[in-house]
């Protein structure tokens, strides 16, 4: 079987074939999106080309509900995506062995991914978009992140996109040495960030969606001088290759702006890429120019 139908549900392998195993040889890309019960049902696609095949399918099932009876097998998968809040014993009937995936992408709830990234699987990717969690979930989610970028599972390259308030962030309950790739699409202060970037001792990859205002960015030397007061604090030999910082809020000025670039790639020397809003970009350029920190592996400077 290279393709699998439209509105398609587990459910109908379950009734007619339960208790069986079956294997779908020349999947190469399976996509599972959930929805609730009480929506309506979704609409999948599939395609196929040459040797590759791609799914597309919504469980239409409800988190929780029992394991199921039958065993789905996936030799050639490459690619997984897996889209809802998918409980740990909804995906207990699929069967990824120990082949090495090129890249896993789970979104939902990170307390139940949490049962799928830690499954046996590998993959040279995984990719985690976590849903924003309340107060109440606070705990939980720090103590999932923390099983999945901490222990030595079998993913080579861990990225995960922190969406949480502001006020939710405890930087203390961070433990994500595992951690390679980190984007933060939340708007946080810019000691909270400083205090994340000085923490992941493996991270690569840093994007920063918006740095927020607070008192200490009224002026270029306040702001630098937080940055250098959190980084003081740490030893840590920071090792990103690439920065982004996509925006800055309004009340941040163009000069302060620049300076608070400056001050965070005066922390690493390895950085290879740096992405930056526009209007500051020369500034930037003439500080990496005057060699006032050396930076041997930076090949370009991008506008956002």
């Amino acid at each position: 079987m290279t393709r699998i139908p439209e509105t398609f549900s587990w459910r109908f392998l379950e009734a007619s074939l339960a208790g069986s195993k079956v294997s779908f040889p020349c999947l190469t890309t399976l996509i599972i999106g959930f929805q609730g019960k009480a929506s309506a049902a979704a609409t999948t696609t599939t395609t196929s080309s040459n040797s590759k095949s791609v799914a597309t399918t919504s469980t239409g099932d409800e988190p929780g509900r029992r394991a199921y009876s039958l065993l789905l097998c996936f030799p050639s998968l490459q690619t997984l995506e897996v889209n809802g809040c998918l409980a740990g014993n909804d995906i207990a009937y699929a069967d990824f062995g120990n082949q090495q995936l090129a890249k896993v992408s789970l979104r939902g709830n990170i307390s139940q991914i949490k049962a799928f990234a830690t499954m046996s699987m590998k993959s040279r990717l995984l990719n985690i978009r976590a849903d924003a969690p309340t107060e109440t979930e606070t705990r939980a989610y720090f103590d999932a992140a923390n099983s999945i970028f901490g222990s030595p599972n079998g993913h080579s390259v861990r990225s995960f996109e922190l969406s949480i308030d502001a006020k939710y962030l405890d930087v203390d309950r961070v433990d994500w040495p595992r951690l390679n790739r980190l984007s933060i699409t939340a708007r946080l202060p810019l000691d909270k960030i400083v205090q994340l970037f000085i923490r992941l001792p493996q991270l690569l990859e840093l994007d920063i969606g918006c740095i927020h205002y607070s008192e200490a960015l009224a002026t270029p030397s306040t702001a630098v001088q937080l940055v250098w007061q959190v980084c003081e604090a740490s030893t840590a030999d920071l090792s990103v290759r690439r920065l982004s910082v996509r925006r800055f809020h309004e009340k941040v000025s163009t000069a302060t702006a620049a300076a608070i670039v400056c001050a965070l790639i005066a922390e690493t020397s390895m950085l290879g890429c740096l992405l930056v809003p526009a209007d500051i970009r020369e500034k930037v350029v003439e500080f990496v120019a005057s060699g006032t920190q050396r930076l041997p592996h930076l090949a370009n400077i991008r506008l956002q």
